[in-house]
């Protein structure tokens, strides 16, 4: 990973943290895409124990699935959006 790709991680994890406090980070995956513009970066709940049904809309009991686009230029949260 490299510096600007860390720095765009911190910036979407402080604004996870703040945005979804009762959401343990612990129980989730990071996903990291580049755009031109900004980083893209995904909070992904993970699948909870036996359960066997998937879930329609990005959530589950650990929290919601999440993306933030992070601006390269001030790495600054410029949109999120939810899974549907």
């Amino acid at each position: 990973m490299t510096g600007p790709e860390s720095q765009a991680c911190s910036v979407a994890l402080e604004r996870f943290k703040s945005d979804e406090p009762r959401s343990d980070i612990a129980n989730f995956r990071v996903s990291l895409s580049e755009h031109p513009e900004e980083f893209e970066v995904i909070f992904i709940p993970n699948q909870p124990p036996n359960q066997t049904r998937i879930v329609v809309g990005g959530a589950n009991v650990y929290g919601r699935e999440v993306h933030y686009f992070i601006t390269k230029n001030t790495y600054e949260v410029s949109r999120r959006h939810f899974a549907r």
